[in-house]
C-alpha cells in the first residue's frame, strides 16, 4: 500500500470498524438559485443548465443500464452460425472442385484437368 494513501486509508477505517462514509449527492441536486438571486435571470438560467445536464447524465446512466441487460448471448450463437455456414460452403466448393476434376479425368480431357487443379484443387486439397 505504500504511495497508495486513499488505499491505505481506507484498509485503516476497515481495520479499525469505522463505518463507510456517506456518499456525497450535492452534485446530483437540482438547487433553485439563492434567495438573494431569485430575480436574477442568469441564475436562473444557471439552474436551468444544470438540470439540463443531470438529465442527459440521467439518461446516459438509464442507456447504460439497459445496455448491461442486453442478452450478448444471441448475437454470439449468430457470429457461430455464420461462421459454421462458411465452413460448410469451402467444403461445398472442394467437393464441386473435385467433382469438376473427376468429370474431366473421366472425360480424358488432361489440358483441362491441368486449368482446374491450378484453379483451386491443390488449394482446396490443403483445406479439407
Amino acid at each position: 500500500m505504500q504511495g497508495r494513501p486513499v488505499l491505505q486509508a481506507e484498509l485503516e477505517r476497515v481495520q479499525e470498524g469505522k463505518p463507510m462514509e456517506d456518499l456525497d449527492i450535492t452534485r446530483y441536486r437540482l438547487d433553485k438559485p439563492p434567495l438573494a438571486r431569485r430575480n436574477d435571470f442568469a441564475a436562473w438560467k444557471k439552474a436551468l443548465e444544470n438540470a439540463h445536464s443531470q438529465l442527459g447524465h440521467q439518461y446516459n446512466r438509464c442507456a447504460w443500464l439497459a445496455h448491461q441487460n442486453v442478452d450478448v448471448k444471441a448475437p454470439w450463437r449468430q457470429q457461430l452460425l455464420s461462421w459454421q455456414s462458411c465452413a460448410a460452403l469451402r467444403r461445398h466448393a472442394h467437393n464441386v472442385t473435385i467433382q469438376r476434376v473427376l468429370i474431366c479425368v473421366q472425360g480424358g480431357e488432361p489440358r483441362a484437368v491441368a486449368q482446374v487443379r491450378t484453379k483451386g484443387v491443390s488449394r482446396a486439397e490443403r483445406q479439407p
